[in-house]
């Protein structure tokens, strides 16, 4: 059963980056819908505790829209995300194992950089290069005895660029500073 669920899953991904040709650039405008998976490495939201270890990495969902045509060399966007991470370790005093589940959510607004405004080169045509702001509220949640549910807000300065490896698919990178110093690595689909 494993198995096929990975055969489909394969394909899926196959088709997603072979499927299409580079019918259009990567340029991110006005009514864009993008969706993207992604896998953090760095500090979760709520920040770990160092004995902490991770059992499940801190992953997202993305969802960002085009909101403006151009205004300079690029396009205003807005979106939501959502994340969860998880981690177990040991109180220093008591010795208890526990467990710490960690979720988020969020807004986030960007501006995307056409760089083929500035350059005509094709090079230029695969990547959607953004700067912004992501904010969100995240909540810990742990098994040990006495200690409960906790929130906190965050805010982050990001830095992202999306390659297309065809014309609705692309593989992301993204840089968050801030509350939260997190490196994102994902898949996305422009939807």
């Amino acid at each position: 059963m494993k198995t096929k669920r990975l055969e489909l899953l394969v394909i899926i991904i196959l088709l997603l980056i072979f499927g299409e040709t580079f019918a259009q650039s990567a340029i991110f405008d006005r009514k864009t819908t993008l969706l993207s998976f992604q896998i953090g490495f760095g500090d979760y939201p709520n920040r770990k505790r160092p004995q902490d270890q991770t059992i499940f990495p801190n992953t997202m969902l993305v969802f960002d829209y085009g909101l403006t045509n151009e205004i300079g060399i690029g396009n205003f966007g807005i979106g939501g995300h959502v994340g969860f991470a998880s981690a177990n370790g040991k109180e220093p005093l008591s010795e208890a194992d526990y467990n710490a589940t960690f979720a988020y959510f969020g807004g986030r607004m960007h501006y995307h950089i056409n760089f083929l405004k500035m350059t005509r080169e094709p090079f230029f045509k695969k990547f959607d290069t953004y700067i912004g702001y992501t904010f969100g509220m995240g909540y810990r949640m742990v098994d040990i005895p006495g200690e409960s549910t906790s929130s906190r807000y965050s805010s982050n300065l990001v830095m992202g660029c999306k390659y297309y490896l065809n014309s609705k698919t692309s593989l992301n990178l993204e840089i968050l500073g801030g509350s939260d110093n997190c490196v994102y690595l994902g898949l996305g689909i422009k939807l």
